[in-house]
Formats: C-alpha cells, structure tokens, sequence
C-alpha cells in the first residue's frame, strides 16, 4: 500500500446522553455525489486502464485519476484498499460496514441525494441503486441529479457554477422541510 496507515473501522453504538436535553440520532442524510457501494466502487477502479503517461493527453488524464496526500501521489485504485484496509476479499466485512446501500432498513432518515449525471468517478448508477433501495425499504428519498454535471461539481467557483448553486438551493429547501 506504499506506505499508507491502514484504517480499521469499527461499528460504534451509541446512546443519547441523558444529560443532553436533545436527540444525537441522525435527524436526515445529505450526500452530494458519495460512492454508496464501495465493493462496486473498488472494482469501477480495478478496471481503469494501466496509463503510462506517455502524452499530454494521458497525462491529464492521470491527474483526475490520483489523490495526493502531501509528498506521495496514490493511484485511485490504491484508494480504497489504503482506507479500508484491503480489498473486498481481505477485509469484505468492512467494505460492507462503510456502504451504505448495505446498511438500508425502514429506520434510516429522509435522504436527499446530489449527483451530477455525468460523473466521471462511476458512482452514478450506485445512487441511483441507493435512492430506489430506500423508496422501497419506505423511506424518504430525493435524487436531484444534475444534467452535464461532473465529480465535484461544487467544487470550483461554487458562486458562479448553475450546478452548485442549484445543488445548495435544493439542499437548503430539503433542511428547511424538517424545521
């Protein structure tokens, strides 16, 4: 994992405090373009090309395809085994303790779900599986998918961008239903 710490999760339950004079329990979700199945996720990377770099071309498009974390650049098929601590045959377990389409049950809160439809990192048909997991498990579910929309819409002059600006005015309307 060149060097990576791996992060073990653990499923943590927890009451409220009685000297809270409120709930701790998780009111709503808001998921602006979140990978929701992260085996699918895994496997979406594995089959990214082997790039060389050889060209301009090649590499910017190596760019969108690594995270850098201080001096060390990390392939994105490295990202996920680096975070979960192997892959989905290593540790299958964790990938189903951190995917959330795996977790779904009548209990879980309203859900608005953001997605631009075009997003490069492959995660779109995984929100759209999770939206329809949860409208039929009964619970409120939004998908505001954005047209010609990208991976990290929000991102990039969020004053200026018709999507993160959309993208906030339904994520405000959606908070201010509960209030």
């Amino acid at each position: 994992m060149s060097g990576w710490n791996k992060t073990v999760i653990h499923q943590v339950t927890a009451s409220n405090p009685a000297s809270l004079p409120v709930s701790t329990s998780v009111c709503t979700v808001i998921s602006y373009y979140g990978p929701t199945d992260l085996q699918a996720q895994f496997e979406r990377f594995s089959e990214l090309p082997t790039l060389t770099g050889k060209g301009w071309v090649e590499r910017t498009f190596m760019g969108y395809l690594r995270i850098r974390t201080g001096f060390e650049v990390i392939p994105v098929h490295e990202l996920i085994p680096g975070l979960l601590g192997g892959s989905p045959l290593d540790v299958p377990e964790t990938y189903d303790l951190v995917s959330p389409v795996k977790l779904i049950s009548e209990n879980c809160p309203p859900t608005r779900l953001l997605q631009g439809k075009h997003d490069f990192s492959g995660v779109v048909p995984q929100v759209i599986q999770l939206h329809k997991t949860l409208l039929q498990s009964g619970v409120i579910s939004y998908l505001f998918e954005l047209p010609g929309t990208e991976h990290g819409y929000d991102l990039y002059r969020p004053k200026w961008s018709p999507a993160a600006q959309s993208a906030t005015f339904v994520t405000e309307r959606f908070l201010g239903s509960f209030s």
